[in-house]
């Protein structure tokens, strides 16, 4: 008989927050495990269990780790992402799928990079931020050259986040904000200090909620385990004081990334959405996050946020990827090295770039799968004992040459897993239906494996069957 079987909507439902937790999501553990590869509309992928596609280091001439961009889009096919690192600034051309090259050699960097346009100007610059001042670069429409020292004086902090709000940059200084906005005459001017807040605080995170700068401090100076006070505050920027504050219980506030009417804090072991009128509240938890202070390790895409997680270049996605799919949790792209210090999903279509500290500087492709990856999901509970005997998987699209997934079974921690068979083309040919019969008795209680070691396997359907045992088997 059959027992259970798992297919498309249980695949969408995500990640849940434990391996006996079913209501969260059916997967216990799923690194760069994807079901919405090319999720555009007559995609032939989406929906199907697969893989990611692996990671593009594209990292080139970059020196030091990733920790911000700037796009500057200047024709069709044409456009240049500026990366600022820990040693400087490097830049990709974005015609074509090009490695990084290497643009300035600078000290001190830290996690500020935009570019500004005067109205009615010519010339437009890139700034970037160092510990104590703010560097230029420009003019990009002449021959641009660097002043390290286009503003000194600021307060020595490693972490100066920035975000441009309408025709102004504002950037975190120590426990100030600072601005640079259009002087009136094609130029730019420049104030350290806009709005400050308490002396022991730290501004960690900057965003807006098309009204309000949102901005993230913390008393934390720098460490993602010990809890700080840590506040979101909102400031009407032509107010002399902020209007709103909400505390969120972390250590400290990482990043903040507005996806739709909603805003989203990153926090080293949560992930909280919150508003004007609304409190945070915990939507997702993590065993581990991006390092502190890397506010740029947090984007969007569709309507979901897209968080750097874990030491494999992993990226989870919470929200909705479709506009007809459950809000979930997923990691759907992993395999690179190191703690991600930098995501950015808005640069050019198709692509995902992630920066990591090892250092690295990669791109995801989400038109394409085929990466290695193991899928587990929860303990799923039987309500009855089983004698399990065959596991039939049905496939999107016949086994290609290379393919190649082997399916694990187990029963409870105390138990190592079972190896219930491999499935490939090397073994069956190019089938779309496949059954592994083997044997576990008095079951009650299962989780499957599924490892994905080579190809692209997709899976549309997996069905369990077995016998019921007795009352007194």
């Amino acid at each position: 008989m059959r027992i259970f079987s798992l297919m498309t909507k249980d695949y969408l439902t995500g990640i849940a927050s434990g391996a006996h937790i079913e209501r969260g999501g059916i997967w216990h553990k799923a690194e760069g495990i994807n079901p919405f590869v090319n999720p555009r509309q007559e995609s032939v992928d989406t929906g199907l269990l697969q893989t990611c596609s692996a990671p593009t280091e594209v990292t080139g001439g970059v020196g030091g780790t990733p920790l911000s961009t700037a796009t500057r889009v200047t024709g069709a096919n044409a456009g240049t992402t500026y990366i600022g690192t820990s040693l400087g600034v490097s830049q990709i051309d974005m015609s074509a799928d090009n490695n990084a090259t290497s643009t300035l050699t600078v000290a001190n960097m830290t996690n500020g990079l935009e570019l500004f346009q005067s109205r009615g100007a010519t010339a437009e610059y890139l700034y970037y931020w160092q510990t104590t001042q703010i560097g230029r670069y420009g003019d990009l429409n002449g021959t641009p050259t660097a002043t390290d020292a286009w503003v000194t004086g600021l307060q020595d902090t490693s972490y100066h986040p920035t975000h441009k709000m309408w025709d102004e940059i504002y950037y975190g200084n120590k426990d100030r904000i600072g601005q640079i906005k259009d002087d009136g005459a094609g130029g730019q001017t420049h104030s350290a200090n806009v709005i400050d807040f308490e002396s022991n605080m730290l501004v960690t995170a900057l965003d807006d909620d098309g009204q309000f700068l949102v901005v993230g401090l913390s008393t934390n100076q720098g460490d993602n385990n010990i809890y700080g006070h840590s506040l979101v505050r909102f400031w009407k920027i032509n107010s002399s004081s902020w209007s709103y504050e909400w505390a969120i219980p972390e250590a400290n506030i990482i990043a903040i990334k507005r996806v739709g009417t909603a805003m989203y804090a990153l926090c080293p072991y949560g992930l909280y959405i919150f508003n004007r009128s609304t409190a945070p509240r915990l939507v997702r938890s993590f065993k581990d996050n991006a390092p502190f202070g890397m506010h740029n390790a947090l984007s969007s895409l569709g309507d979901s946020v897209v968080n750097g997680t874990g030491a494999n270049a992993t990226l989870g996605f919470y929200g909705r990827i479709l506009p007809d799919v459950p809000t979930a949790y997923h990691e759907l792209y992993s395999g690179g090295s190191g703690a991600v210090t930098l995501v950015d999903a808005t640069i050019k279509n198709n692509r995902v770039f992630v920066g990591t500290n090892t250092p690295k500087l990669y791109r995801y492709d989400i038109s394409t799968g085929g990466a290695t990856g193991t899928a587990e999901t929860v303990y799923i509970a039987l309500r009855e004992r089983y004698d399990i005997s065959r596991i039939e998987v049905i496939l999107g699209e016949p086994l290609a040459s290379g393919d190649s997934l082997n399916i694990d079974v187990q029963s409870d921690e105390d138990n190592v897993a079972t190896d219930w068979g491999t499935i490939s083309f090397a073994l069956h040919g190019a089938k779309k239906r496949i059954a592994l019969e083997k044997k576990k008795d008095n079951v009650d209680n299962l989780k499957l494996i599924f490892n994905f070691n080579a190809g692209n396997v997709k899976i549309k359907q997996v069905n369990i069957y077995g016998d019921k045992r007795n009352k007194n088997g």
